[in-house]
């Protein structure tokens, strides 16, 4: 167990730091930058604010001096806000009298009821005790109505990190088996580190699809996407396809396969009669009710292979399947899933130890993002990054008329 006094730490940094954005943000940047990073925030969390449904009941754990209050309360939410700080929480009520808040240590604070959106901006990474740190979210996840979400932003390493005595950065791969245990899941990231997580068996109705609501936002995120550049050894040797076809001509045929990310089954029915794998592994969330009828299209239209036992189908997060998979165990993975910089740089991670040391990792979508939605996607810059990271170069990349170019990579 780590020693570190939470408590004390936040109130006295509340009160060095009272009336200044450090006091919830990073002690390092200048209060210039603070400021920046301040708005930068606040633009996320009405991002988020969009997506929730008017009167809907808003519980922010470790709310600081209310940040996040007045855009919540402006969207036509009622709003709790909770800090162990007294002098944070004194900030809060003269900055939105309007709402409610509460001081308490959030380990021994009890809701008064449950709330359709339960939210930590940055909170948990504090929780630097691991018991401490799974309480906080089982007590929270109780919080939560039913048809409720829990909401969660922070830093998700794709390993462990201790950056600071007051911080311990944990991979999403470490809250999903936390959620699971509660019965939820992970469905949806919002913004850049904002994810959203729902009872498993509930459908969307509390929280509507977000796309950016303008070219600025967009143009945030991606340049808060990281930069990586590729030397020539990751590249040289990369060869041009005209479609996605055509690469499954390429990759290993036979053998054991996943396609991560399958929606309907169309590319699953392409890779069994291209490639005839042994084994074909489809996995998917398939999380809400526009989904399920996705699953039972799988499902009938591969019933005989699934019958003999050719094809497996696993439902749940590639985050959480991923993991329960033996290491050296694909030939290749197609990924296809939500695209972002988080998830596919996490699912590539887990990939490394799970394919064969002659294995290939395949995806989707390796383009800017969807013009006409639009969604901005983190595809290349996780795959940048992961090749640099990890060893690996690209083999194949395809050019597509829709705008959505496939991806092949193995190791150097």
């Amino acid at each position: 167990m780590l020693a570190f006094d939470q408590g004390n730490y936040w109130r006295e940094r509340h009160s060095e730091f009272r009336g200044d954005p450090r006091s919830v943000g990073n002690m390092g940047h200048s209060s210039e930058q603070a400021e920046e990073d301040e708005r930068e925030f606040l633009r996320k969390v009405a991002t988020v604010a969009k997506a929730i449904k008017p009167g809907s009941s808003i519980l922010d754990l470790g709310c600081g001096y209310g940040r996040a209050s007045s855009i919540f309360m402006q969207a036509g939410c009622d709003y709790v806000g909770v800090d162990i700080s007294p002098d944070a929480i004194a900030d809060a009520r003269q900055r939105n009298p309007a709402a409610k808040f509460e001081i308490s240590d959030l380990l021994e604070w009890t809701a008064p009821g449950q709330f359709d959106v339960v939210c930590f901006f940055y909170v948990l990474v504090h929780f630097v005790d691991d018991a401490d740190w799974r309480r906080m979210i089982e007590r929270s996840l109780e919080w939560v109505a039913p048809g409720g979400t829990w909401l969660i932003a922070d830093e998700f390493p794709t390993e462990r990190r201790l950056p600071a005595t007051h911080v311990v950065q944990r991979p999403l791969a470490e809250y999903s088996p936390v959620l699971k245990d509660r019965g939820f899941r992970f469905v949806r990231k919002i913004e850049s580190r904002f994810y959203l997580a729902e009872r498993s068996d509930l459908s969307e109705d509390a929280v509507q699809e977000i796309t950016f609501s303008s070219p600025q936002e967009r143009q945030a995120y991606k340049e808060n996407l990281p930069r990586t550049h590729l030397k020539m050894l990751h590249t040289e040797e990369c060869r041009v396809l005209p479609n996605r076809r055509q690469l499954l001509e390429k990759l290993p045929h036979g053998g054991v396969v996943a396609e991560v990310g399958v929606a309907g089954g169309d590319f699953s029915a392409e890779i069994l009669a291209r490639n005839k794998p042994a084994k074909l592994h489809l996995i998917d969330a398939w999380s809400s009710k526009r989904c399920a009828a996705q699953l039972d299209k799988v499902k009938s239209r591969f019933q005989s292979e699934l019958k003999t036992g050719r094809v497996a189908i696993t439902q749940g997060l590639s985050t959480d399947v991923l993991p329960t998979f033996p290491d050296h165990y694909f030939d290749w993975v197609y990924i296809d899933t939500d695209h972002s910089f988080e998830t596919t740089l996490a699912e590539l991670t887990l990939c490394h130890t799970k394919v064969k040391q002659d294995g290939r990792i395949a995806g989707h979508n390796f383009s800017a993002g969807n013009v006409v939605t639009p969604m901005p996607y983190g595809v290349i810059e996780a795959c940048l990054k992961y090749c640099v990271d990890f060893g690996w170069r690209f083999e194949f990349l395809t050019v597509e008329f829709s705008g959505n170019p496939s991806f092949a990579l193995m190791r150097i």
